[in-house]
């Protein structure tokens, strides 16, 4: 079975292909209200934080196209380097919906917990992040 993926072409002629966590999990991983402005504020205040804005020229997904508005890049100070591809819905609420590199799958397939474990390393562990990217 050929799993679902979005596909994301980058300004720069690169492009990311994404695992859709609804095909691994069942569900998108929704946001707390103020998680994209704490790790802009970070950005601001870390060297090691990075925002990048309008790097992102595309997105398809094999739903279809959508209006995705962020990655998230990740390299822990343990070396683990993971993207999150996240969206905004029109109420402003932030979702995770896809994940790379693929082999992260069976990360998440023992323990679902993983990525929140992440997103929390990224906001409230920044000596735990060795570098961060948010991409728009």
């Amino acid at each position: 079975m050929q799993s679902m993926t979005w596909l994301v072409e980058l300004t720069n002629g690169q492009s990311q292909e994404f695992l859709d966590l609804q095909d691994i999990g069942g569900r998108y991983y929704h946001l707390k209200r103020g998680f994209l402005d704490k790790l802009r504020a970070l950005a601001e205040q870390a060297p090691n934080y990075h925002l990048c804005i309008g790097a992102m020229k595309s997105i398809k997904g094999s739903k279809g196209t959508a209006n995705l508005h962020f990655i998230l890049v990740l390299v822990t100070s343990a070396g683990l380097t993971v993207s999150f591809l996240g969206s905004i819905t029109d109420k402003g609420h932030g979702r995770i919906v896809g994940v790379w590199p693929a082999q992260f799958r069976g990360v998440l397939e023992a323990d679902q917990d993983a990525i929140l474990n992440l997103l929390y390393i990224a906001t409230e562990r920044p000596e735990a992040v060795r570098h961060l990217e948010l991409v728009f």
